[in-house]
C-alpha cells in the first residue's frame, strides 16, 4: 500500500513532495538516513529510530566504530514492572546501523543529524565535523 503523499504535503509545515518521495521505500513507508554524533549517548535514540525503519550512522572513535560495524549495537533497559533488564539488539529491527569516525563522516549524505554527545567531546575532529554539519544545511538538533 502506497502512502498518500498529498496528506504529507498539504501543509506548509510538512515536507515537500520531492523529499517525501525520496524518503519513501518500496513498501510505501517513509525512511530516512540519520547521522548521530555520539555512539554512547546516541545508542538509545538510534535503537528507537531503527525500530521505526530508519537507517542510522553513529559517529564515534575508531575502535567503537569497528565494534559497531562488526556486531551492531545492544541497548539494555529495565522497563517498568519488569524485574530484569531487556536487551534491544540493532539487528532485530528493520533499520540498519553503521558507524564512522568524525573524519570520515559526510553530513551531506544524511537527511537529518542529531548531536547526542557530551560537550567535552566537541573539540578537534568533532568540532570540525560540527562545522561541516552547519555548512551542509541539513536539519540538525542536539538531543
Amino acid at each position: 500500500m502506497r502512502l498518500a503523499t498529498s496528506y504529507l504535503t498539504d501543509s506548509p509545515h510538512r515536507p515537500k513532495r520531492a523529499l517525501v518521495n525520496r524518503w519513501m521505500n518500496n513498501e510505501g513507508k517513509i525512511t530516512m538516513r540519520i547521522m548521530i554524533l555520539g555512539a554512547s549517548y546516541g545508542s538509545l535514540l538510534s535503537t528507537k529510530l531503527l525500530m521505526a525503519g530508519h537507517d542510522v550512522t553513529l559517529i564515534c572513535r575508531n575502535g567503537t566504530a569497528d565494534l559497531i560495524n562488526a556486531e551492531g549495537t545492544e541497548v539494555r533497559i529495565k522497563l517498568r514492572d519488569e524485574d530484569s533488564h531487556r536487551a534491544f539488539v540493532s539487528g532485530d529491527y528493520p533499520g540498519e546501523v553503521d558507524a564512522v569516525t568524525p573524519e570520515n563522516a559526510r553530513p551531506e549524505d544524511y537527511d537529518m543529524i542529531a548531536w547526542r554527545c557530551r560537550s567535552s567531546v566537541s573539540a578537534g575532529p568533532v568540532r570540525e565535523l560540527l562545522n561541516r554539519v552547519a555548512l551542509s544545511g541539513k536539519p540538525a538538533c542536539r538531543s
